[in-house]
């Protein structure tokens, strides 16, 4: 669960912004609920683990929850130049378990003063807290993956496809790494506009 505090409300010119259009930031207790919601939803430092959180928790400068908020899956927007996340989602009201446990009370992750406005938090025994494992198993997990589901999610790979044979594997990655680069030859070529590889990257995408 991310926990997100909120200054006071000031103006700003983001009207423009098709994702997040907003006057307002901060918080103020005259802000109607939608405006509280744009004022909240973005545009925060958060790292990729961020968008495995299924809620999010919105808090006063008095350090009250004032706002719970189910996080859309997929709805995260990331700006590479600010290095800022936002998102979209429902707004939470009466009868949703987080709001009836959190709305209206005190910051759960309180522990005095604090600088940082972004906090995670973990509810024991909350389903529906996290994205499902990228395994496929259907279990909630923190990360992209349960402790030893990625080793399972590559032995599903290497059985369904090869067969269960590591060299067929390896004698098809020597090849199709020349055709698809790999994440670490995708780096290479933003670094080094001038390699082979991305030469041939570019020759591929002139062919399309």
């Amino acid at each position: 669960m991310i926990v997100l505090r909120l200054g006071r409300m000031r103006p700003v010119q983001e009207l423009g912004n098709p994702f997040l259009p907003r006057s307002r930031i901060g918080y103020s207790d005259l802000m109607p609920p939608q405006m509280l919601y744009d004022a909240a939803r973005g545009w925060w430092r958060l790292s990729e683990r961020a968008t495995r959180e299924r809620f999010s928790l919105v808090v006063s400068p008095e350090d009250v929850v004032v706002m719970g908020i189910e996080i859309e899956q997929g709805s995260w927007r990331y700006d590479p130049e600010a290095d800022r996340r936002a998102f979209a989602g429902r707004i939470l009201a009466e009868g949703d378990e987080v709001h009836d446990r959190f709305v209206g009370k005190k910051d759960p992750t309180w522990k005095g003063p604090r600088q940082n406005p972004v906090r995670f938090y973990h509810v024991p025994g909350l389903p529906g807290q996290y994205l499902p494992c990228d395994c496929g198993c259907g279990q909630e997990a923190r990360g992209r993956y349960l402790p030893g589901h990625d080793r399972r999610a590559l032995y599903a790979v290497l059985r369904d496809d090869f067969g269960g044979d590591i060299a067929q594997f390896l004698r098809w990655y020597s090849v199709a790494r020349h055709a698809f680069p790999t994440p670490k030859g995708l780096d290479m070529c933003a670094r080094d506009p001038d390699s082979t590889l991305a030469d041939s990257s570019e020759a591929e995408r002139r062919s399309r």
